[in-house]
């Protein structure tokens, strides 16, 4: 709550930052899906508290990102699996 009230003053734009794991459901990652679902939840639900003082409220839903957590993913072959059904560009990896 502490950067309401500048946010509402310039009527400016709150990035989330999610994931794809946020839309689609991997098993082995309960937790890390609802977390990221969390995320979309709260920009939801902030863009609805603050929308009418022009505030606007979006969600970046990341890909697969070079991090220690994807890396490897692919010796896993429920994850590996998982990305080649994903089409491209979504199933790449991204440097940070």
């Amino acid at each position: 709550r502490a950067f309401l009230p500048v946010l509402m003053e310039s009527r400016g734009y709150f990035l989330q930052i999610a994931s794809l794991a946020a839309i689609t459901p991997a098993p082995m990652m309960t937790a890390y899906c609802a977390s990221k679902s969390g995320v979309e939840a709260f920009a939801h639900s902030l863009r609805a508290e603050v929308g009418y003082k022009g505030v606007k409220v979006g969600v970046g839903y990341l890909s697969w990102t070079d991090t220690d957590m994807v890396r490897g993913a692919d010796q896993d072959d429920v994850m590996r699996e998982l990305r080649q059904r994903l089409p491209w560009p979504m199933n790449r990896t991204y440097p940070l």
